[in-house]
């Protein structure tokens, strides 16, 4: 079909794969290597250490020390996520950092207003 033909083309132009009648295979994106950093103990890439020790080792030896040293992740270990930046927003001409999603939530209350513990 003639339609189907364009819209594998629409999703091409953006990056994205289109299979008309075809089931897609249970990976969407090949995962990035992540291990451990056995100098402060964080998960990283390899691109991460690379960013984070710029400047004090070559990229050759962070290569080197990313094979040797750090530790892969162990087996159904999920790397912790980085807490987010608070997000700055600007109210009534002044500038102040917007509250965490966990602090947005109001506290339960009773009909009275009495904090319910």
């Amino acid at each position: 079909d003639r339609s189907l033909e364009e819209v594998g083309v629409v999703f091409g132009h953006y990056g994205m794969q289109f299979f008309a009648g075809k089931k897609v295979s249970g990976r969407s994106k090949p995962s990035i290597e992540q291990k451990r950093d056995p100098e402060d103990d964080k998960v990283e890439t390899l691109e991460s250490l690379k960013t984070k020790y710029k400047g004090q080792y070559s990229s050759l030896e962070i290569e080197q020390y990313w094979q040797s040293d750090c530790k892969p992740l162990a087996p159904g270990e999920v790397a912790e996520e980085e807490p987010e930046e608070p997000e700055l927003v600007e109210v009534e001409g002044m500038t102040v950092t917007s509250m965490g999603k966990r602090e947005r939530r109001r506290p339960k209350v009773d009909r009275y207003g009495r904090p319910i513990t």
